[in-house]
């Protein structure tokens, strides 16, 4: 009947108002509406978890990128870094609502019937719907045409020095006072080979590590007896990042060269670097030769003698590479160290080489001099440069072969000259004695 339908329609009677009952239409609205946000709601998720998903892909391609330019020695942009940061906020946001979404309550709601209230429902969809318009930004974002560029070339590179470094401070402190003096150019260390050259021109590199200074560039070079320009040139080029005009780059730079082991004069003009003089002194050439004359030649404004090191500087160096376990391990040996010490006359070089020869292996037996004569007594006097010996007795070092050999094949180093123009220095016989107890 009529009386059945909704909405009803009662005529109203005279002097009474009409009303009509809509409670059923309403609430027919009221569920079509719900059921369609439901439906966008759920568009909604399947959007975002797609979209994400393509996110998710683009951002592990865009990481391979960066990770092949960083092995080139590149720098990720910082654009990158951030779109990363805002990648992994936004995914990990996509985790939460789609953990949310799995709720008993949610899946009703989205299936019609909903037992939240609208207002619950509401920020949920408006939460999702945010967050795949934020997916999909970052989405467009990453469609990145570079993500690393070159490096910035670091002005200093640090050198591998000691842990610490007996006796040499001093002259550090008087070599680095006149490399930060404007009137000072070209600064020259010479001595003989092994008394710690290398290692106060590494001090003076890594020294700009820390102090403030004016250099763009900071370049160490190794060049040795055999002096070849074109090496000089390629060390200077590959700090610069050219190889051609090097000359025009650099006029308009600040540099501190530092050349170690030079053996004859480097024309500095030939090899393309501006002459540093006392009138122009924005860039600075320290190098180190065993050989005084070269730093004439070199035309240095201001040369330093290394010497060996002092009596009491020398015990600690050689106590340091010994040990102390070792030093007390036996009455005998503290004496035989200082005695070894003193012989190697300050020498740093070898006072490090006997030390570490004395600490991997000691014996004391009156037998070993004997053995060592028997042995290798032709052998030893083949080795007459400091350097290439030295090298030899920590190699000797790791061998079975007795400990007293790496003391004799040290003090027989003494008994030729350093270069041509060094004076030989000759060891008593108690040396040798001594050194074959140890």
């Amino acid at each position: 009947s009529l009386n059945s339908l909704t909405p009803q329609l009662h005529v109203p009677t005279l002097g009474v108002s009409p009303s009509f009952s809509c409670d059923g239409t309403i609430s027919q609205c009221l569920d079509c509406s719900i059921r369609k946000a439901g439906y966008i709601l759920l568009d909604n998720l399947k959007d975002l978890r797609r979209e994400s998903q393509k996110l998710i892909e683009e951002r592990n391609d865009v990481r391979i990128r960066v990770i092949i330019a960083e092995q080139q020695q590149m720098k990720r942009l910082e654009r990158v870094q951030g779109w990363f940061s805002r990648v992994q906020d936004v995914l990990y946001e996509v985790d939460r609502l789609t953990l949310e979404s799995n709720r008993e309550d949610v899946k009703l709601c989205l299936g019609g019937l909903c037992t939240r209230s609208c207002k619950s429902n509401y920020k949920f969809g408006r939460k999702v719907f945010r967050t795949l318009r934020e997916v999909q930004s970052l989405s467009l974002e990453g469609d990145f045409k570079e993500v690393a560029q070159p490096a910035a070339v670091n002005p200093v590179d640090e050198r591998p020095l000691p842990t610490s470094v007996v006796g040499l401070q001093s002259t550090f402190e008087r070599v680095w006072s006149c490399v930060m003096e404007d009137t000072i150019g070209i600064v020259g260390l010479y001595g003989m080979g092994g008394v710690g050259k290398t290692t106060l021109l590494t001090q003076i590199n890594n020294k700009f590590l820390v102090s403030p200074n004016h250099f763009d560039f900071v370049i160490w070079v190794v060049v040795s007896k055999d002096l070849q320009l074109e090496k000089i040139q390629e060390c200077v080029a590959k700090k610069i990042e050219k190889a051609q005009e090097i000359f025009k780059i650099l006029s308009n730079k600040k540099f501190m060269l530092l050349l170690d082991d030079i053996w004859e004069p480097v024309d500095l003009a030939q090899v393309g670097l501006p002459i540093p003089s006392p009138r122009s002194t924005s860039s600075k050439v320290v190098f180190t030769s065993r050989d005084f004359e070269v730093c004439g030649q070199m035309e240095t404004h201001r040369s330093f003698k290394v010497e060996c090191l002092a009596y009491e500087d020398a015990c600690e160096l050689f106590e340091e590479k010994v040990g102390r376990e070792i030093l007390d391990s036996h009455p005998d040996i503290p004496e035989l160290a200082e005695i070894v010490a003193k012989d190697c006359g300050g020498l740093p070089l070898a006072l490090i080489a006997v030390g570490r020869a004395m600490a991997s292996k000691y014996k004391i037996s009156c037998q070993l001099c004997k053995y060592i004569d028997s042995c290798f007594g032709s052998y030893v006097c083949v080795y007459t440069d400091s350097v290439s010996l030295c090298h030899m007795i920590s190699a000797r070092s790791t061998s079975s072969r007795p400990g007293g050999l790496l003391a004799r094949l040290l003090l027989q180093r003494f008994l030729r000259t350093q270069t041509s123009q060094s004076t030989p220095v000759i060891f008593p016989t108690q040396t040798l004695r001594c050194s074959s107890q140890i």
